[in-house]
């Protein structure tokens, strides 16, 4: 009779995979051992446990479902808004013009945050200026060379 060289392997595996197999109940805790269950949490219909009080007992706090009563729920929108909500609108920006990182470019900084400033034909500012000055954010288009986000000026002054 002859005997198939692969018959060792698959009894190898077979043993193997018994053996892997045993290991996947719950062995018993060694004496002195804190065992750890994983059954889920008591719910109402369970009764309280604390006082084995039944399910229908008026005193059991109902159980509720949902999202956290703390978090504030918005209501939904009834319709589209009448206006578009990505189009940046005019800001006021109080800050210091900086050194600008490239030549040619007007960089102020307010609140640690650059922005490249668009000024109107004839505005001069020099670096160490405190101005305010009122625009419109750009932050689709890109000043070569300029840091922070471009905003097209349309009046400044002094702070």
């Amino acid at each position: 009779m002859r005997t198939d060289p692969r018959t060792p392997v698959a009894l190898a595996v077979v043993a193997v995979l018994a053996v892997l197999g045993a290991g996947c109940g719950s062995p018993a805790p060694a004496p002195g051992t804190p065992s750890v269950t994983t059954s889920a949490p008591p719910t109402a219909e369970d009764g309280d446990m604390a006082t084995d009080r039944p399910p229908g007992d008026p005193t059991t706090p109902p159980t509720t479902r949902g999202p956290s009563p703390s978090l504030p729920l918005l209501p939904r929108p009834t319709a589209p808004p009448t206006a578009p909500t990505d189009v940046p609108r005019p800001t006021t920006y109080e800050g210091t013009v900086v050194e600008p990182t490239a030549p040619g470019c007007v960089e102020m900084e307010v609140g640690g945050q650059r922005f490249t400033l668009l000024l109107p034909e004839g505005v001069e500012v020099a670096v160490g200026d405190r101005l305010v000055v009122r625009g419109t954010p750009r932050p689709t288009e890109r000043a070569t060379g300029c840091a922070g986000t471009p905003v097209a000026v349309d009046e400044v002054r002094t702070a």
